[in-house]
């Protein structure tokens, strides 16, 4: 039996889930996953490719909202749709602020992070 959740020929709308160890996004053919690992913060894009992830590409970043920019980027790229970019950006600042705890500097994607005291 298939799972609706993967089934890359459905035409829902993108879908995240960021609830847990992985912050997660998919389109019909795009699945970003990101994480925190020790002080970096790592994303994976991959293409559906029936039940695999196919030409999957890496990229690590120093800080959450550096990462929530390149998930943005990819978003927008994905889907040609500007709102789905900054809500699932700030979506991942969201889960990644729980999972540190603290705020995240530099949240707000239109300003830059505060100057360091």
């Amino acid at each position: 039996m298939q799972n609706p959740a993967l089934d890359p020929i459905t035409h829902d709308p993108p879908r995240l889930a960021a609830d847990g160890l992985l912050f997660a996004w998919r389109d019909r053919t795009v699945v970003l996953l990101a994480e925190q690992a020790g002080d970096r913060w790592i994303v994976a894009r991959g293409w559906l490719a029936g039940d695999r992830l196919a030409h999957v590409r890496r990229w690590t970043f120093a800080t959450a909202p550096a990462l929530a920019g390149q998930i943005r980027r990819l978003v927008r790229e994905a889907t040609g749709d500007a709102r789905h970019a900054s809500s699932a950006a700030a979506e991942f600042l969201a889960w990644a602020a729980d999972r540190t705890a603290i705020p995240i500097a530099g949240a707000n994607l239109d300003e830059p992070p505060p100057a360091a005291p």
